[in-house]
């Protein structure tokens, strides 16, 4: 008896399902099977998202509109082919920037190491000028100290002869003042010496 019952009830739902799908297609707005299942589903809310949704027309023929599941196969692999190629293509083009982004910073890199190499050089040239200058420059002090020395004792060597020779003319001075005196007191001696003479 329940078994009955459960057919009943089975049979009166598989003719209420005709009777819907008769319904819906009289109205031209029956999609077929395969197009339930090309549905995307977002991750995010749940939402479904059909990706081939096309009605169907029992009044058109099949190459007038309505497609057949193999042409709608071969579509939606040539729009995923297509989408693959557009895919490529763009991560070929993101790889060519990368490179290219890659090529400008070594070259840059080059470049600052080359200033880089360039500026020790320089600083390197003038470090050495700078310490070829301070050795000239302690011989040329080293020469001047030794020609402000040898002026210095050619000047104490003039002064010494000049005091030399004063003190010789001095001597000679006083010599001759000693003879001029000598003379002058024999001269008067003997002006002393007559008048006793004479007596």
């Amino acid at each position: 008896m329940k078994i009955k019952a459960f057919n009943l009830c089975f049979l009166c739902a598989l003719f209420l399902l005709s009777v819907v799908a008769t319904e819906t297609l009289k109205e031209g707005k029956q999609y077929t099977k395969e197009s339930k299942k090309n549905v995307l589903v977002d991750k995010l809310d749940g939402g479904r998202k059909p990706i081939d949704i096309e009605s169907f027309d029992q009044n058109k023929p099949v190459g007038a509109g309505n497609l057949t599941r193999e042409e709608r196969i071969m579509a939606l692999k040539a729009e995923m082919k297509a989408k693959m190629k557009e895919r490529e293509a763009k991560k070929k083009e993101r790889e060519a920037k990368l490179k290219e982004l890659e090529a400008k910073k070594t070259e840059r890199k080059l470049h600052q190491n080359e200033i880089a190499l360039a500026e020790e050089q320089e600083k390197k040239k003038r470090e050495k000028e700078r310490q070829w200058e301070i050795l000239m420059l302690r011989k040329i002090n080293k020469l001047k100290a030794r020609l402000a020395a040898r002026k210095l004792l050619a000047s104490l060597a003039r002064a010494k002869a000049k005091a030399n020779a004063k003190h010789l003319e001095m001597e000679a001075k006083q010599k001759a003042k000693e003879i001029a005196r000598e003379e002058r007191e024999r001269k008067m001696g003997r002006v002393r010496e007559k008048p006793n003479e004479e007596k």
